[in-house]
C-alpha cells in the first residue's frame, strides 16, 4: 500500500488520543517496555519522550535501547544480529 502524508496524518491524530493521563494511567504499573530503534529513524526522534512518558505514569521497567546508524526497522538492518540478540536477551532477563 502507498503510505501518504494524508495517511501519516491520519495516524498521528489517531494516536494522539492514546497517550492521554487517563490512558496511561490505566496501564499496568509492572508492564514491562522495551522501546527500540536507530539513530537514523526519522520515525524516532520522540521515543524518549515517550518513554518518559510512560515512567512518568508509573511504569517501573521502562528501556529503551537506541542503535546508532540504523534506521527504522532496526530488525532488518545490516545489524540485525545485534538488535535481535539484545531483544532475546530483555526478554530472558524479564521474564526471569
Amino acid at each position: 500500500f502507498e503510505f501518504t502524508n494524508q495517511l501519516a496524518v491520519d495516524l498521528l491524530d489517531a494516536l494522539g488520543p492514546l497517550l492521554t493521563p487517563e490512558r496511561l494511567a490505566r496501564i499496568r504499573k509492572d508492564l514491562p517496555v522495551y522501546i527500540f530503534s536507530g539513530s537514523d529513524d526519522p520515525v524516532g526522534a520522540n521515543l524518549p519522550a515517550l518513554a518518559e512518558a510512560y515512567r512518568n505514569a508509573g511504569l517501573t521497567r521502562v528501556d529503551m535501547r537506541v542503535y546508532t546508524g540504523a534506521r527504522h526497522e532496526t530488525l532488518n538492518e545490516t545489524n540485525r544480529d545485534e538488535v535481535t540478540a539484545d531483544l532475546v536477551a530483555w526478554i530472558a532477563n524479564t521474564l526471569g
